[in-house]
């Protein structure tokens, strides 16, 4: 990939923030321009309001997407994946909604996930 001013393919990645005992305590997505660490640094400067709060806390890339919808999609895979592993997370809300109105956006969302996971 090209550095930040000449890549123009966006990047997507979902991130964890863990505390000083490893454990996960934040679920998150991003996207920008550059390399994966490019896109989280950028995000972690730019008023993330779990960061500046904890400063202590450590950031570390889960995955990597192609594409936004699948970007949204795993953000909701691994929130649920870690909250069901019973990781006490500080997001203020589940990434998606799964209200009777929104539930279908949400699963082609998470298929975008499931698809882009299958991509080589």
């Amino acid at each position: 990939m090209m550095g930040i001013t000449g890549n123009k393919k966006r990047t997507f990645i979902t991130y964890v923030l863990k505390n000083e005992k490893g454990e996960i305590v934040y679920v998150g997505r991003a996207a920008g321009y550059g390399s994966p660490k490019d896109v989280l640094y950028g995000r972690l400067t730019k008023n993330h309001h779990v960061f500046e709060s904890n400063p202590e806390l450590v950031a570390d890339i889960i995955a990597i997407q192609g594409n936004r919808a699948a970007n949204m999609g795993a953000e909701e895979v691994w929130y649920t994946y870690f909250k069901g592993e019973g990781h006490t997370l500080l997001n203020k809300n589940p990434p998606l909604s799964w209200s009777k109105i929104k539930a279908p956006i949400s699963r082609w969302r998470v298929r975008a996930y499931a698809d882009d996971l299958l991509m080589p």
